[in-house]
């Protein structure tokens, strides 16, 4: 494989990771599109994935994490809703919502459920950033507290280390162990 064929597969690997952050400029600019980052980076790696077992790879790891964090975050959702209701139905449905505890304890669990959602957002982009990072440099990534939902690549050949740039196998200290090892 020349050069150039090596950097453009580990450029498409990477953007099977930063493309699920595409949504956020969208947001910005005032074209929210549901679901775009689960969307994006399932367009890419359709797309690309036969090209290369690194970029099937990185492809599959970047959706379950997304589709991971699509489930948890529903998740979250429903916690919220479940959280506002039951402090509605404690205060009594406006009996004592005028009373100062009541707006204190809202106030309070609006900005513990808000740092929390925050906290995991910003999580969420470090790890992405991350992944981006490291299959950009040819190295494989796994991300934490993710659910397989695609299996594992087909080619058992990416378990083994990637060659440096001079040839030479180097053993990534960073990296995870194999699927069937965790």
């Amino acid at each position: 494989m020349s050069t150039k064929d090596l950097e453009m597969e580990r450029l498409v690997a990477m953007l099977c990771h930063a493309s699920s952050l595409l949504w956020l400029p969208l947001l910005i600019v005032g074209v929210p599109i549901p679901f775009a980052n689960v969307v994006i980076p399932l367009v890419v790696w359709l797309l690309e994935r036969e090209q290369s077992p690194f970029i099937d790879r990185h492809g599959r790891e970047s959706l379950n994490f997304q589709l991971s964090m699509l489930l948890y975050s529903l998740g979250l959702i429903i916690l919220g809703i479940f959280l506002a209701i039951l402090w509605f139905v404690v205060l009594g449905f406006g009996g004592s919502l005028d009373s100062g505890i009541a707006s204190l304890s809202a106030l309070v669990m609006l900005f513990g459920y808000g740092s929390f959602v925050l906290f995991w957002s910003l999580i969420q982009l470090v790890l992405v950033i991350w992944a981006s990072i490291r299959a950009q440099r040819g190295r494989h990534f796994r991300y934490p507290l993710t659910i397989r939902f695609l299996g594992a690549p087909r080619s058992s050949i990416l378990e083994q280390p990637l060659p440096d740039e001079l040839g030479e196998l180097k053993k990534d200290p960073f990296e995870l162990p194999p699927n069937d090892v965790l």
